[in-house]
């Protein structure tokens, strides 16, 4: 089971689940989407009829016949979960979901998006119009439960799609109290990940806490959401120019770059093989591994991928990036370099030698940007297999900047990098400079299964990351405090009490305190000039 932010009608999933009712009613948020709009009539009630039994409660959950779906695309499952406060009705609702997907026919189809396993995608359900909304702890904690032990018996994947920081660090909390209670006998979300792999990730989440990593993101990361290869992308441009056997046999000979020039001369001009590329890598769902990366609270990332993916999963999660060199960094903004171009700008991709070549000329201020995050920063590689020629130029500016490994002082690597299998020859030409993690495990088990384990380390990492805090201050997150947590809840909330409407409650130095109340889930607006405004959990839910 893994937990993210994000947007769970955007994600690249096998289906996703549709909160509704047994009068099949759908609230305003989730009509706005293209999947269910065409099928709600003005008031939001779903034209269709139910199944026999969903009236008498005997069925919770059916698939919706999706006229406009694309082939492919998540198919949407109606399910019951309006719980009327009663915390497990929901939780059962999801249960009865993963089962109700099981013994479908279309379980029996390959994963979409090439993964290993179905990916089953649900909001914190019951919590809105549902009913639970003031016993959002319990809930968490009993659909933690159940989708643990559901996802681990049918053999697939679950992911819980939180809005908003204090439901994600509540939802951690719950996963963490659930699967530390030997009563349950819980399976572990990430044994598949090597002793080496896990404490790999918990160093990763220190240098998170201290502001210490940034992100580089290379194809792998968007290959889950369906997108080409490399490889693929150049048998689709051969296709496109045409080319015979012959042809083709002869183009394997070539470097990449210079395929990708022939291919560019073949079909007229640099101008057509870009806007083909922007069209292919024009995605309208983001993968499972975009989420979990943005849902990381880290400001500062790097990509040579074309596609705009991860920016439309970091606006999912609330909080979105400027794009450079194409937008402006505010002081509160994250932001994505694009190394290579984006499909929004196809001008600008790079991807034949001699757009390689013209990089330095071009392009030396973003080739800049990453020489110092290599050298103010950890970089995270994910996706990437680090043979990018630009980047081995970047690589090289900052070894004569800073010296070798052996040149340092303190020889430590400014990079990890996440690898699908060992890959020693690799290893060795980075000594020093990059850590490799194998998180895939053994090589004859595929690269499905080995990109899988790639999100589980992801999971991981942003349980690691994620703030205990966030949700101290919101009494419907009661269910997932401790004895101490609450003792530490009244304590703060009595300190506000007594300053309240007091000149110190007023005074420029209490700010800092109104900020973290703020952060750590209080709401209410018990003072003059003030208002509490926390993350919202979005119109998504019920």
């Amino acid at each position: 089971m893994f937990i993210s932010q994000g947007d769970v009608t955007k994600l690249a999933c096998d289906a996703w689940l549709l909160p509704t009712d047994v009068r099949l009613h759908v609230t305003e948020g989730w009509r706005k989407s293209r999947s269910v709009e065409s099928l709600c009539d003005p008031r939001g009630f779903l034209r269709i009829d139910p199944p026999d039994g969903w009236l008498e409660g005997r069925i919770r959950a059916f698939e919706l016949e999706l006229t406009a779906a694309a082939d492919g695309a998540p198919r949407v499952w109606a399910v019951n979960v309006a719980s009327a406060a009663e915390p497990e009705w929901a939780a059962q609702s999801a249960r009865e979901w993963l089962r109700a997907y099981a013994r479908s026919p279309r379980a029996g189809a390959e994963p979409a998006y090439g993964r290993s396993r179905p990916l089953l995608a649900l909001p914190l359900v019951g919590t809105g119009e549902g009913g639970a909304h003031d016993v959002k702890g319990e809930v968490l904690r009993a659909l933690v439960r159940e989708l643990t032990v559901e996802a681990d018996a049918l053999e697939l994947d679950a992911v819980l799609v939180t809005r908003g920081d204090r439901a994600l660090a509540a939802a951690q909390r719950a996963r963490e109290q659930v699967l530390d209670d030997p009563t349950k006998g819980l399976p572990n979300p990430w044994c598949e990940l090597s002793s080496t792999a896990q404490a790999c990730a918990g160093k990763l989440a220190d240098r998170i806490r201290n502001g210490d990593l940034v992100l580089f993101l290379g194809a792998g990361v968007s290959r889950a959401a369906g997108l080409p290869s490399w490889t693929e992308l150049l048998e689709r441009l051969a296709g496109e120019a045409d080319l015979d056997k012959e042809e083709r046999d002869a183009l394997r000979e070539l470097n990449a770059l210079d395929v990708a020039r022939a291919l560019a001369t073949r079909l007229g001009g640099h101008e057509r093989l870009t806007n083909l590329i922007a069209k292919w890598f024009a995605g309208t769902h983001a993968s499972l591994a975009h989420y979990l990366l943005a849902t990381l609270p880290v400001r500062e990332m790097a990509t040579t991928n074309y596609d705009e993916l991860f920016e439309a999963a970091a606006e999912g999660v609330g909080r979105p990036v400027a794009m450079l060199p194409y937008g402006k960094v505010s002081e509160q903004r994250r932001w994505l370099l694009k190394m290579h171009g984006t499909v929004s700008c196809p001008k600008d991709i790079v991807l034949t030698r001699d757009d390689y070549l013209r990089y330095a000329e071009r392009r030396a201020a973003l080739a800049g940007i990453v020489q110092a995050l290599l050298i103010t920063r950890h970089m995270l590689f994910v996706g990437f297999s680090l043979s990018d020629d630009n980047f081995h130029r970047v690589v090289h500016d900052v070894r004569n900047a800073i010296g070798g490994p052996d040149d340092r002082p303190e020889p430590e690597p400014f990079g990890t990098a996440l690898t699908l299998e060992e890959k020693p020859l690799v290893d060795s030409l980075w000594k020093g400079d990059v850590q490799f993690v194998n998180v895939g495990g053994e090589t004859n088990e595929g690269n499905a299964v080995a990109a899988r384990r790639v999100e589980i380390f992801l999971d991981l990492l942003l349980a690691r990351t994620s703030d205990p805090s966030a949700y101290l201050l919101d009494q419907s997150f009661d269910g997932v405090l401790t004895d101490a947590d609450r003792a530490l809840r009244e304590a703060l909330r009595r300190l506000k009490a007594e300053l309240a409407g007091t000149e110190s409650w007023d005074a420029a130095a209490a700010d800092p305190v109104h900020e973290l109340l703020r952060r750590m889930g209080d709401r209410q607006r018990d003072y003059e000039g003030r208002q509490e405004a926390g993350p919202s959990d979005g119109p998504h839910r019920r």
